[in-house]
């Protein structure tokens, strides 16, 4: 991100918490310093995450502790749960997307054959390298 973004980011997240705040919880007077450190404090411990993120977790907070007004450290908590849960669904996606993948099969005498020819056509230089599969019988 560049400086003007993450500054536009970083006033995004300072309204996006104030507006919740002070609509779902009790909101303490403070004066224009107090809040201004406040927000500040919350656009630190928030500004790596996306805007829908944050009010994901505020959600989260809002529904599972509805009597606990939220610290940057509450909130936080929970987006380190959630990008925890989501990396732990993906490598399980990836396990799974690996066990499907199909095993290769034992090579029969007739494709034997057939790479083995290939293979001297392409290598003429080679073929006296390229040895023939041996008969269950020898």
């Amino acid at each position: 991100m560049s400086p003007q973004d993450i500054e536009e980011h970083r006033k995004r997240i300072g309204f996006e918490v104030s507006v919740l705040l002070k609509t779902d919880y009790f909101a303490p007077d403070l004066s224009p310093e107090e809040l201004a450190a406040s927000i500040a404090n919350w656009c630190d411990a928030l500004e790596q995450w996306n805007i829908d993120q944050i009010r994901a977790a505020f959600n989260e907070h809002r529904d599972t502790r509805p009597d606990k007004r939220p610290n940057p450290g509450h909130i936080r908590e929970i987006l380190k749960r959630k990008r925890g849960q989501e990396f732990a669904r993906r490598r399980r996606q990836n396990a799974e997307v690996n066990r499907t993948v199909e095993k290769p099969r034992a090579m029969t005498p007739e494709r034997h054959a057939v790479l083995s020819q290939e293979l001297a056509a392409e290598f003429p230089s080679y073929a006296h390298m390229i040895k023939r599969m041996p008969k269950a019988a020898e």
